[in-house]
């Protein structure tokens, strides 16, 4: 051997052997859970494990027994513990092929890669399942460090266009079945300061802006069938605060209640107790159609609405 053969030999790294393939057993001897760790990962108790083998062991531990825990092989390298586990899982059987394993697996890759049938086990186990507080936190922090790419945006949208008429009657029943504790939680959540300087910094891209235009000219059948049941299952205090919150909200500009007829170059004035559109008159300047309306509006509804100039009925009030 030459030198440099040597040298390439000494100081090539050793591959790692301190794998090992392990079993949990029944008092009885029957093993329940074939693994394959390093260091301490044999005696684990801890939240890695699944539901059916932590169900085991309390089981045998209410029955005043321990499950003990034996080494089947040891150093290995990893390659070789991942055979040797799924060999020793093919000779038990998993309980649900009718074996003696509650593995979730069968070896090898390990959880990384489970079968449809588990994978649907696994989500029927998690449905119903209530999250602690520390969870619910940290799922939030990860939540708001990981951004969601374009692509990921995407397929979210056509996601929620595409939801079956079952999955939006679920989401229906679970708004509308919300705690009394939920709803407050709701009502006295405040935004951020920070968290309001981001929508109001946020601008519409002008195809955005005419995606948002085209669908408010032209709704869809199911849109409108939407808009007209929400409408009809508002509740009467629903309906109240909406009409009171309508008669009391000023106008975008101008005056309430005043509009110019472009083609005269007269003001209009005109009020819609009930729905129904009322002509009041055409007036030389928009303070005087302003003030007809305040009149009819004070007439129909007293101090309960907006007026363009409530000194003028000041004194009528008092």
């Amino acid at each position: 051997m030459s030198e440099s053969q040597e040298s390439s030999v000494l100081i090539a790294p050793s591959e790692r052997r301190d794998f090992y393939v392990y079993a949990w057993l029944r008092p009885c001897g029957t093993p329940f859970y074939i693994g394959k760790g390093t260091g301490r990962r044999s005696g684990n108790l801890g939240s890695a494990r699944n539901r059916y083998f932590t169900n085991i062991v309390g089981k045998i531990e209410r029955n005043g027994d321990v499950p003990t825990v034996v080494r089947l092989y040891d150093r290995l390298s990893e390659e070789e513990a991942f055979e040797l586990e799924k060999a020793e899982i093919a000779k038990h059987g998993r309980i649900e092929h009718g074996g003696t394993l509650c593995n979730m697996t069968d070896g090898g890759d390990g959880i990384s890669n489970p079968s449809v049938e588990t994978r649907a086990k696994m989500r029927a186990a998690r449905i119903g399942r209530p999250l602690s507080a520390e969870t619910r936190a940290k799922i939030g922090a990860a939540s708001s460090k990981r951004g969601q790419t374009e692509e990921t945006r995407a397929k979210l949208s056509v996601y929620a266009k595409n939801r079956s008429p079952e999955t939006r009657a679920k989401l229906s029943a679970a708004s509308s079945n919300r705690s009394q504790e939920t709803r407050d939680k709701i009502s006295a959540w405040e935004r951020t300061a920070e968290t309001r300087a981001k929508m109001s910094a946020w601008e519409r891209t002008p195809e955005l802006r005419a995606k948002i235009s085209l669908v408010k000219r032209n709704p869809t059948d199911e849109t409108r069938a939407n808009l007209s049941a929400s409408a009809k299952n508002r509740s009467p205090e629903v309906i109240s605060a909406f009409l009171a919150s309508k008669l009391m909200s000023p106008p975008r500009s101008g005056f309430k209640g005043a509009y110019l007829h472009k083609p005269s170059g007269k003001w209009v004035a005109q009020i819609s107790p009930n729905g129904q559109r009322r002509h009041l008159g055409t007036f030389k300047t928009s303070e005087e159609a302003a003030r007809a309306y305040d009149a009819a509006a004070f007439a129909e509804w007293g101090a309960g609405c907006y007026l363009n100039f409530p000194e003028d009925f000041h004194t009528t009030i008092q």
